[in-house]
């Protein structure tokens, strides 16, 4: 079983660190209770998301989605390529887009590939390219 919890917020910096100190209790518990906890804090005000919400309108909503449209599929492996020369994991990017690590490989190895042949994904790297 997998649970996955999702906070978003607008509220001050002070507000995050008291949810996350909140946050960081539950996960002891849950470790005391044998459960095996991986959690991640991800802000979506990365600047790859923004950037490609921005130019393309797609936002993190949709990124982690189960949607596989060509223009989803273009835009997270954009987002990984990105977040793997920033020097992020495949497994941590995996973890910030809800894919598993081995998608992540797979867009990394194809992005090379859509850059020269493929002219829609040309465009839209591009367009976020403009945005960062």
């Amino acid at each position: 079983m997998k649970i996955i919890t999702t906070f978003k917020t607008d509220n001050s910096v002070d507000d995050v660190k008291e949810l996350s100190h909140r946050f960081k209790a539950i996960e002891e518990f849950a470790k005391q209770q044998g459960f095996n906890v991986n959690s991640q804090f991800f802000d979506e005000g990365d600047k790859y998301i923004q950037a490609i919400k921005k130019a393309i309108g797609v936002n993190y909503e949709e990124l982690i989605s189960k949607k596989r449209t060509s223009l989803l599929f273009y835009c997270r492996m954009i987002y990984a390529k990105l977040r793997y020369e920033d020097g992020s994991t495949v497994i941590s990017i995996g973890n910030e887009i809800q894919r598993s690590h081995s998608t992540i490989i797979y867009y990394l190895r194809k992005y090379d590939d859509e850059l020269q042949y493929n002219k829609q994904f040309k465009d839209i790297v591009d367009e976020i390219s403009k945005c960062l």
